[in-house]
Parts: structure tokens; sequence; C-alpha cells
């Protein structure tokens, strides 16, 4: 009896042994359908390994998935080798204002602002709301003819604009550089913004046409392009081709700047928010007896808020106010007051496609030095791989099964 005690202490009431848990658990995996697993793996993602179920449940198939392995650097500059990328803009005459008779559907309706934009041309196409000589299309990059007859849900399209449409505007301060109006709020909902945008400035017909080229702070004027020519909005703005801009800065402090903090911008700040983006900038003093405290600084970047971090954060000299007066090589016109906008002319345009051309040679050169270096490599490469195969062909394999020395070298 005192046995018997010791064991049910031992062995309480609802106490299952290993073996009958196990048994339990095996019973409940073979009911789930499909049958899962997680495993992990040494370098700390788990796989997940499926069974599917088949009439006989006797033999499953297991599926692996296999996780997507970025590739290697090598690899990555084989995949540029063989395919270069595409630098050729002005692949439409270099001229600007061409014809649209190289316009797809979708970019032609928005350039006759038949949609508001083109995530509503795209969808009219697709509903097959549009017809071209009296036939519906469905091709996002059907081209259009001048001779064309286009309709939208059976009203005719008027062409408005031939060519591309290329607009300038001396931006006020208070006024926003977007199309939305509200924001969203953090515990949910939208809250009507009644502050004036840059497009209010602009004639109604082109409104919805054009598209800013880059932003202005709410509190910065000057300078600002509109456009309707994507090729040419993507060289001018991307800072891949480091179209140069100046800013007219005006400090907090009357006076002029100092020769450290000048060359401290020249060799490069650091912002904070730009994950660790190091910019620079070319300043000089502006002599001017009526104001002083002005400061010209010419950049090439974009980064939101630039121009003030660097003058308040890198050489602690905030701004009073910022003007933009040059925008890729074209200078602000004296004769445009604020809150004007007007066409840009053919001198103009002239020159700012000059900056630009010039701006992507210089990058098409820095890729083709590019590849030449590594065709370069490529070659050393595959040369040491040859006199590494002859001097192999001539030791015999028995001294490298005995030479633990010449193993460790080859596997080097």
């Amino acid at each position: 009896q005192q046995e018997q005690q010791q064991d049910n202490k031992k062995e309480p009431q609802g106490f299952e042994r290993k073996e009958e848990r196990e048994e339990k658990k095996v019973e409940s995996q073979e009911k789930r359908s499909p049958k899962t697993k997680r495993t992990k793996l040494e370098h700390g993602k788990e796989e997940m390994e499926v069974q599917a179920e088949e009439p006989q449940k006797d033999q499953q198939q297991q599926v692996v998935v296999q996780y997507y392995q970025p590739p290697t650097a090598l690899q990555r500059k084989r995949i540029q080798h063989e395919h270069p990328p595409d630098l050729r803009f002005f692949k439409h005459g270099g001229l600007p204002g061409y014809d649209t008779v190289s316009f797809p559907i979708v970019r032609w309706l928005v350039l006759q602002n038949a949609t508001r934009n083109r995530k509503a041309a795209v969808t009219a196409v697709k509903e097959g709301r549009i017809q071209i000589n009296a036939v519906t299309i469905q091709s996002l990059s059907h081209p259009v003819l001048r001779s064309d007859n286009i309709t939208l849900d059976g009203a005719e399209v008027k062409w408005i604009h031939e060519k591309h449409i290329y607009y300038i505007l001396h931006k006020p301060t208070g006024c926003l550089c977007t199309r939305k109006q509200n924001h969203q709020l953090k515990g949910g909902g939208f809250k009507e913004d009644i502050r004036p945008t840059v497009y209010d400035f602009l004639p109604e017909s082109v409104r919805y046409v054009i598209n800013s080229i880059g932003r202005l702070d709410f509190d910065t004027s000057g300078l600002l392009l509109f456009t309707s020519d994507g090729h040419f909005h993507h060289v001018v703005a991307s800072p891949e081709f480091k179209v140069p801009k100046i800013y007219r800065c005006t400090l907090r402090v009357k006076e002029p700047l100092s020769d450290d903090a000048i060359q401290k911008l020249d060799q490069g700040i650091q912002l904070p928010h730009a994950k660790g983006a190091v910019v620079r900038g070319d300043a000089w003093n502006v002599v001017d007896a009526s104001q002083p405290g002005l400061v010209d600084l010419r950049i090439t970047g974009g980064y939101k808020h630039q121009v003030k971090l660097m003058m308040a954060v890198g050489v602690q000299r905030p701004l009073e106010h910022l003007h933009r007066r040059t925008f890729a090589g074209l200078e602000l016109p004296h004769d445009l007051a604020e809150g004007e906008a007007r066409h840009l002319t053919e001198s103009e345009l002239q020159t700012i496609y000059q900056i630009a051309q010039q701006q992507v040679n210089a990058v098409q050169e820095k890729e083709k030095e590019a590849l030449l270096t590594f065709q370069k490599g490529v070659e050393e490469e595959k040369k040491a791989l040859k006199v590494f195969l002859a001097s192999t062909d001539n030791i015999s394999s028995e001294v490298l099964q005995n030479d633990e020395s010449v193993m460790s070298s080859l596997a080097m």
C-alpha cells in the first residue's frame, strides 16, 4: 500500500506520459489538411514545408519554398554589362516640342486635357471607351496620328496641343507645390487644406496637363518649371544628371559668410534625414550695400529642405528667406512678377536643353568607363583561369591526392 501511495504521488491524476503526448501530437498532425512544418535555417530565416494531400495517404509530396537570393556584386556588374542602361532621352528629335505623332494614346489623352490624369486615361482605354476611326482599341501604346478621329464615350476629342507644353512660374511664398488639398489625420479621416497651390496660378487649359519639375517649400519663392514632356522632366529633375540650381539665401544674421563656412560647404555636409548622404555646394557672398547678409548657393541635389539644413545645421547660419534664382542654366526673368506664369520661349528651351544634354553626355561617359573597367577585369580573370588550368594539367592526380599543401593552395 505504501508503494502504491508513492506511485500516486509521482503520477497525479491527469498526468500524461511523454509517449502518450507524442502519440496525441502525431494524431493531431495527421488530422490537419494540408500538413505543415516549420524548420529554421542556419541564416535565421524560416523555411516552410508543405505536404499536399493526395488520393493515396501513404504517398505525400513535399514542396519546399525557396527564398529569393539577391545577386552578388559581380553578378550585378555582368547584368549591367549585358544590358547597359538606355540613356538616350532625346531620341524624339532632340528639339523641344516634337509633334504628337509619336505619342501613345494614353499620353495623348492627358495632353489634350481629355482626362484629368494618366490613371483615368488607362481606365478609359481598358474599359473600351476609346475609339480611333470608329474602331475600339484596348492597347495602351496604340499610336496616334494627326489624321485620326478619336472619340471618348462617343464624344470627339479635339486637338488642343500638338506639341509639348513648357511653362515657367515665379512662385510666391505661401503656396504649395501639390495637387492634393486633403491631409490624412492620424486618428483616421481627412482634413481639407485651404491653402493655395502653384496650379492655381496656371491657366485652366493646361492646369491638368503639365506637372511641376521638382518642388519648392511653402515659404520659398523663385523659379519653377512645368512641362508635359516626360523625358525632359526626368533628365532635368533626376539627381543622377546633376542639373545645377542656384538659390539666393538671406541670412538671419546680417553678416557675410566666413571663409571656413564656404570651405565646409564645398567639402560636403552630411544630412541627418537623407540616410547619411553627403551633399556639397558652391557658395559665395553677394556684395549688396543696401541688403547685407546675402549668399548664393549652387547645388545639384534635391533633398527635402536641403539648402536650409546645409546652412542651419552644416554651418550654423539659419536663413530668413530662400529664393531660387536659376534652374538648369535658366535665370528667372526680371519682367516676370510673383504669381505670373507664361510659356517658355524657344531660346530659353534651348538653354535648358543644352545644359541637360551636357549632363546626359557626362553620365554616358561615366557608364562607358565603368563598362570598360569591368571588361578589363573579366579579361584578366579569364587569363588567370587559363594559367591555372594549364598548371593543373601538368600535375598528376597522385601528387594532388598526397600533397595537402597543393590541395589547400588550389582551394584558395
